[in-house]
Formats: structure tokens, sequence, C-alpha cells
């Protein structure tokens, strides 16, 4: 079991699930190896496998710590915190030196603190858009409440300069979270500011009905995505987007978005998206994978003040190199070098490459403590010229 185990937790997850299942075969009612097992689903992104596993498991070993604890720590995967909480009822107090005991109680500890979530980026060049622009999300979350609900606040503060001028972006907002076994809603309610502020609001809600399906949307009559320079004259829009993801384990997934945009201008924009990834080599610290893109948009109005191509193309291959020097149980520090090659077409302009290189540095504290940074530089031609990018950004997810 501990060598299957090992071959799981240094990346070569399929292999040591061959173990493990073979074991389970010749062993079918030791606890020990069902445990393994259904953590082996967890690492595979399959934490609705590994709950049924555990909940099978509870039948055989009512009394086994180890699938109690698992059970609850499963379902928290799934946000069913009730039975989470359930699980870990006078657990701790009874079992305090036992380890899978404490994992529980530290997860559920974590899952119902408060949350505080920060996005930051920084764009120099791309004048198409802006010469140089900043913007910054914050948003912060109370512990759950009545096992399915959280209040959360959320402020946007942004700034571009171009073409002598500068606008600035101030958004605030505040709103509910509902969430129970595999589904998340988001209602918010928010103001802008400035000689284009108004009062809005945006609902996005995401449905996970099975590990590999993952279906989500969004609406909003404030976009926060209106190009600053179509903001700067007035123009504000309402967006309707939805993603299907279909992800077959760690390794591998693909996705589709749909967008469409409505601006006060009058201008409608559409967007399609596809996503498909897959992971080519993993070893104990190293992983390198292929993510392959393709998109198109259309605008019904051309020649405004921001760019607005009447249709254009794009077809991207990015490589991904992960190497991770450094983890200790749930802890880790992952390096990770993007090199992006592509072409981009754009009507009346013809076709021209876009390349873009990223590196970018993960620090994981834990379940749901990350932060993250990086820097990056891109070529692209927007309108047949030629653009230069140079950006960064830093990400924070803290428990409070």
């Amino acid at each position: 079991r501990l060598e299957a185990q090992y071959l799981i937790l240094t990346g070569r997850t399929h292999q040591g699930i061959a173990e493990l299942d073979k074991w389970r075969h010749e062993a079918p009612f030791a606890a020990s190896l069902v445990s393994a097992r259904a953590d082996g689903a967890m690492v595979q992104t399959e934490p609705y496998r590994s709950r049924d596993m555990y909940k099978t498991a509870l039948a055989e070993h009512p009394d086994d710590l180890s699938v109690v604890a698992g059970y609850g720590r499963a379902s928290l995967a799934v946000d069913d915190l009730k039975t989470a909480k359930d699980v870990a009822n006078g657990l701790d107090e009874r079992f305090p030196e036992n380890g899978s005991v404490h994992a529980l109680r530290k997860d559920l500890d974590v899952y119902q603190s408060p949350q505080l979530i920060i996005e930051s980026t920084a764009d120099k060049g791309n004048s198409v858009f802006a010469n140089n622009e900043f913007g910054i999300s914050t948003k912060a979350y109370s512990g759950p409440f009545a096992d399915h609900y959280r209040l959360f606040f959320h402020n946007f503060a942004g700034r571009a300069q171009f073409d002598g001028a500068s606008q600035s972006r101030v958004r605030n907002g505040a709103g509910l979270q509902w969430f129970d076994t595999g589904v998340e809603v988001n209602g918010e309610v928010h103001q802008s500011v400035g000689a284009a502020g108004k009062t809005g609001g945006t609902l996005d809600a995401a449905w996970i009905p099975s590990d590999h399906w993952k279906v989500s949307g969004m609406v909003t009559n404030d976009d926060l995505e209106v190009p600053y320079k179509a903001y700067q004259v007035g123009v504000t829009g309402k967006t309707l987007s939805g993603n299907v993801r279909y992800t077959w384990d760690e390794t591998r997934y693909a996705s589709l978005t749909y967008g469409v945009s409505r601006y006060t201008d009058n201008n409608l924009r559409k967007r399609w998206a596809a996503n498909f990834y897959q992971q080519v080599f993993t070893s104990p610290r190293h992983t390198v994978g292929v993510l392959l893109g393709a998109d198109t948009s259309t605008n019904t109005m051309t020649g405004l003040n921001y760019f607005t191509p009447s249709r254009d193309y794009s077809g991207t291959a990015t490589a991904i190199w992960s190497w991770t020097p450094w983890r200790y149980a749930d802890k880790s520090f992952t390096q990770r070098l993007y090199l992006t090659g592509g072409v981009y077409n754009q009507q009346s302009f013809g076709n021209s490459p876009m390349v873009e290189a990223r590196l970018e540095h993960v620090w994981q504290i834990n379940r749901k403590t990350q932060v993250s940074y990086g820097i990056g530089f891109g070529r692209h031609r927007y309108d047949g010229q030629p653009e230069n990018r140079k950006f960064l950004y830093l990400n924070l997810n803290i428990p409070l």
C-alpha cells in the first residue's frame, strides 16, 4: 500500500492506482487499501468517486477512523459541508491523536474560515488597448453560515493610460453565495463610480454534476471587461457567457466557451473559444503539458475609438513545464514556464504570428491557501501593427 501511495504522490498516479486495484483484488476487505484507493481518486480530481468509495467502505468498516474521516474530507471536496460537519462531530475530541481525524478537522477549519481572494495585474505596451494598465480585484468572503451560505464583498479598482490621457475605474459590490453538493451560485449588487458609473448586478453559477462535467455561466449588466477607451467615452456593457468543461482526469480536459456582450453604443460582440489540454510527461518533480486553443470573435460596429474588428480568429499552442522542487504534505512550491505560439487572423489584415512567454511561481500553503505571481512578454498584431506587451501579476487566496 505504501509503495502504491508513493507512486501516486510522486506523479505516477495511474501506475499507483493500478497497484492499489491489484492489491484490493487480493484483499478486498482491507480498510487501509480502500482508503488509499479513495485518496487516489481525489488526486485524479474525482471527488464524487472518492466519496462513493468511502461511503461503500463505511458499510463494511463503520469504526475505521481513516474511512470515517476520509468520507468527511471527500464530502468537503464536493461542498457538502453539513455531512462533513456531522462526520467530524466529536471525532477530534475522542481521538485527538489520530492523523486522519486531525487532517479532517484541519480541512474543516480552513473551509469554514473567512476567505480573502486578490487578483492583480499590470500591463505595459499593447497601445491598441492602453499604453499602461493595472487592475486589482479584491473579494472577501465570510465564513459559511446555515451550512449553505456566505456573504462577500467585492472591489475592483483599475487605471489605464493611453493617447496622452488616462482613465480609472472603480466598482464596489456586495453579494450572497449559496452552495450545495456540486452547485454554487453567486449574486452581487454593485455600484461603479465616475461619469459612467451605474448601479448594476452580476449573477454567476457553476454546476458540477459528476467528476467529469462542469457547466458554468455568468450574466452582468456592468461588465468589467469593457475596454478602457470605450469606458472613457461613457460606454458600458451587458454580458452573458457560458462554459462547458469535460475532464477525463488530472492529465486531460477540454472546454468550450461562448459569450455575447451588448455595449451601450449598440455594438454587439460575440466570442467563441475552445481549449484542449493534455499532459505528455510526468515525473516526481516535473510535468509537461500542451494546451491547444482556438477562438473567434465578431463585432457589429467597427471604426470606433476602441478595438472592434468585424471578425478575427486565433489558434495557439502552449507548452507548460511545471517543476516542483519542494513539497511537504499539502504544502508545495511550483515553478511554471509557459511558451505560446500561434496565428492570428484579423479580417482585412490577414494572418500574423503571435508569441508569448511567461514564468510563474505558485506557493501552495494548504488546501485553500495559495500565493502565485508571474511575469511575461508577448507580441501580437492588431490592425496590422505589431504590439509588444510586458505584464506581471500577483494572486492571493488566503483564509482569514
